[in-house]
C-alpha cells in the first residue's frame, strides 16, 4: 500500500455467525466492506485482516510475534494443584 499513509493497528475481531465480521483497526471499529485510512476492509479471520485500496493490499496481523496455543484442562487442573500445594505448605491455606 501507499507509504505516505498512516499507519493502521489491528487491535482486535470479531466473528460471528449471521452478522458481518469487523475488527478494531486503531480504535476505530470496521465492518467487512467499510473503508478505513483510504483502504476497505475486505477479509477477516481469526489472526488478520486484509485492507485494499488502489495501489495494493495489506494485511494486518494480530500480535504477529505472539503464537496462539491451546491450553488443555489437564495442564490448568495440574496448576492449581501445584499453587494449592504451594500454599498449604507455607501455611497460608
Amino acid at each position: 500500500m501507499d507509504s505516505g499513509q498512516v499507519s493502521l493497528t489491528l487491535q482486535s475481531v470479531i466473528l460471528r455467525k449471521g452478522v458481518k465480521s469487523s475488527a478494531v483497526i486503531s480504535g476505530q471499529r470496521v465492518e467487512l466492506g467499510q473503508e478505513i485510512g483510504g483502504a476497505r476492509l475486505i477479509r477477516v479471520t481469526e489472526s488478520e485482516v486484509t485492507l485494499a485500496n488502489a495501489t495494493g493490499k495489506e494485511v494486518l496481523k494480530m500480535n504477529p510475534s505472539v503464537e496462539k496455543k491451546l491450553i488443555t484442562e489437564k495442564i490448568q487442573v495440574k496448576s492449581l494443584a501445584k499453587k494449592q500445594k504451594l500454599a498449604t505448605e507455607k501455611g497460608l491455606q
